[in-house]
């Protein structure tokens, strides 16, 4: 038999059976779709942080204190702005907020900002260019929730301590930070120039000061944090630049990316087994005529040649349909996710992405392919004339190299695509277990019905319970899918709540409205009684005692 006729074959073996195999396509294509539309989202979030790094923090180097700057930071900031470098200050700090029109509170994070911040990227808001106005006026830009949680609207009046600020804007963009976020604090940013309006700072609350600074040249930064990094660091004094927050997002953004790229795995491998799945049921279809073409001199490599390029360019298809799923669902992420990225996130086509989900899809097609094929190579030509004919002698050693050549394939994508190498080992080997729980408990399954079948019972139950252990059944397969089914959504749903109870506001009716902070010993019964006198219930007290760790073992620990 020449080449080309296993070609031709192949062809109209798969015109004859084209709902068979579309399943074999479907199977691969949601797997590979998201692989690809993962990783090609992940490179494009990558390419945006590179080039937008300095829009990330605003400016191109943050200083940040939880106490007023010491004299020495401060003529450190002042020697800087002398020279001519853009310097900007922004006094961070949690207080209630009344609204006098409705009367409700709500605890917002305030910030005061003195200066031209942010110097990268800019701070929208609705109506636009509200930013640059509230500089000189007693006006405030607060988050969309603060509206809704007080129940008021732009033009109103909102009381941070002793001062009354306008609402002048809704902030509905800030550099560097999420949109989602903003439910979980409820930013309201106020001009500096009135800080002191509020009398907040006199009854010693607790404030986060930052200075921001754009420098010329990256030289420049990296010749100041030379010479002073010792000197911010014995006054407890942090900084970050530009350049570490873009590492940051990258490393965080990567770790989130894997974690999706391993949830795509297991769909992929999930694939896998749907592919094996179809072509067992199809190599069954086709027995007779496999018997017929062994009968007119075919050998067994070309019949299996026949399948095998059937399998591959069915793979091939289904991959290329996957990586065209994976390209549409690429371009909507960044609609769906706004609130959720710290900046416009581009969308280009990753075109090595694209060609390594095709390779893999296609390779996990075939090696899923391979082991039910391999009963191709075992029919008997006498199953022709005999159909109840058993040639079912297996090639053992040929199933062992194909069972070993798909777990590597498991170990090497989960290498692959895990953030480290610990995590892929770890993934692959809860793959592993994962599969022999599911192969064992489809076996006892089958061994227990078998052994327990329940012979006076009616006809439809017999039956069903009879099917789950005849020959050339699909109860491990079956079990196997469903089983990977449900490992994949408790996966996700687990993450889910993990990551959520994290982010998750208190909406119990007796949760506190203020906090009272640095109340000592002797002070406490006295504004116990003040709090009850005022009709306030007290929820509770809990004793603080702040520390700062400086060295641990010996060795000081640098900030």
């Amino acid at each position: 038999m020449r080449k080309p006729y296993a070609i031709t074959m192949a062809r109209r073996e798969g015109r004859s059976s084209r709902r068979r195999l579309g399943l074999y396509m479907g199977s691969i294509s949601l797997g590979v779709a998201a692989v690809v539309s993962i990783n090609s989202f992940r490179a494009n979030m990558t390419d945006a942080i590179h080039g937008e790094s300095r829009a990330l923090l605003g400016a191109d180097l943050e200083l940040r204190s939880l106490r007023p700057f010491p004299n020495t930071v401060q003529g450190v900031i002042d020697s800087i702005e002398a020279q001519g470098t853009p310097t900007s200050y922004v006094t961070t700090f949690a207080s209630m907020a009344l609204a006098k029109k409705t009367g409700k509170t709500r605890l917002v994070d305030v910030r005061a900002v003195t200066g031209g911040y942010p110097y990268y990227g800019s701070i929208e808001t609705v109506p636009p260019g509200q930013w640059q106005t509230i500089q000189s006026s007693r006006l405030a830009l607060v988050d969309p929730s603060v509206l809704v949680q007080l129940d008021v609207a732009v033009g109103d009046t909102l009381s941070i301590g002793t001062a009354a600020f306008v609402i002048h804007g809704v902030l509905s963009k800030v550099p560097g930070e999420l949109a989602f976020f903003a439910a979980l604090g409820g930013r309201v940013y106020i001009p500096g120039a009135y800080l002191g309006e509020t009398g907040l700072l006199e009854t010693g609350i607790r404030t986060v000061h930052r200075a921001f600074f754009a420098f010329e040249n990256d030289e420049t930064l990296d010749e100041l944090m030379g010479q002073h990094e010792t000197l911010l660091q014995d006054n407890q004094v942090r900084h970050d630049t530009a350049t570490e927050r873009e590492q940051d997002f990258v490393q965080a953004l990567d770790l989130m990316a894997r974690f999706l790229g391993l949830v795509g795995l297991i769909a992929l491998l999930l694939g896998g087994i749907g592919v094996a799945s179809a072509v067992h049921v199809f190599v069954k279809h086709r027995l007779p005529t496999i018997a017929v073409l062994r009968c007119i001199g075919a050998p067994q490599s070309t019949v299996f040649s026949i399948y095998l390029l059937q399998a591959g360019l069915l793979g091939t298809l289904g991959a290329a349909v996957g990586v065209a799923l994976g390209v549409v669902v690429q371009l909507n992420l960044p609609r769906i996710l706004q609130d959720f990225l710290p900046l416009d996130v581009p969308v280009s086509i990753e075109w090595i992405t694209l060609l390594t989900g095709l390779l893999i899809g296609t390779w996990v097609a075939l090696i899923f392919a391979v082991l039910p094929l391999l009963e191709v190579r075992e029919v008997a030509p006498l199953r022709a004339l005999r159909r109840e004919f058993d040639d079912s002698q297996r090639t053992g050693v040929k199933r062992y190299w194909a069972h070993a050549a798909i777990l590597a394939t498991m170990i090497s994508l989960s290498l692959w695509q895990a953030p480290n190498w610990t995590t892929g080992a770890a993934f692959a080997a809860a793959l592993a277990v994962t599969t022999a729980l599911l192969w064992l408990i489809a076996w006892v399954a089958m061994r227990i019905t078998r052994r327990l079948f329940p012979r006076r019972a009616p006809y439809a139950v017999r039956q069903g319970i009879a099917n789950l252990y005849r020959p050339h059944n699909q109860t491990v397969a079956v079990t196997l899918a469903v089983g990977f089914g449900v490992f994949l959504i408790t996966t996700l749903y687990v993450s889910q709540r993990n990551l959520l109870s994290q982010v998750e506001l208190d909406s119990s009716p007796d949760r506190p409205t203020l906090l009272l902070f640095d109340i000592q010993r002797d002070q406490k019964d006295s504004v116990e009684q003040i709090v009850s006198s005022l009709g306030f219930p007290l929820l509770g007290t809990t004793a603080v005692v702040p520390a700062r760790i400086s060295r641990v073992r010996g060795r000081p620990v640098a900030l």
